[in-house]
């Protein structure tokens, strides 16, 4: 069973979120997935490194499957405790504190 066990918030172009995920049958811990989503597509995309390389930013696996349809099933399970979490605690995007309608506090 997989369980997110934390959101960041990010709502910067197409990345929704970084979650960290709970393997629970592993004891193991992983974090900085992003969540993406463009137009009604939504994935997961697993934590990477970011570097240069002549002049265009490339990213680097931190996790690689040696099966592309185990990775492919590892990411749908972590998406679906993304929904499941969305379900129980509401959508990733955070409620601005300050709306545009309401006068300040103070």
């Amino acid at each position: 069973m997989i369980e997110v066990i934390s959101v960041n918030p990010i709502n910067k172009g197409d990345i929704l979120a970084t979650v960290s995920v709970h393997i629970k049958p592993w004891k193991m811990k992983i974090h900085e997935v992003m969540i993406v989503q463009k137009g009604a597509n939504r994935w997961v995309n697993l934590p990477s490194r970011k570097y240069e390389h002549n002049g265009e930013t490339k990213y680097a696996k931190q996790l690689e499957f040696d099966d592309v349809a185990i990775e492919k099933r590892f990411r749908d399970q972590i998406m679906s405790a993304v929904d499941e979490y969305i379900m129980r605690n509401g959508d990733l995007i955070p409620e601005d504190v300050v709306k545009e309608d309401e006068p300040f506090p103070f």
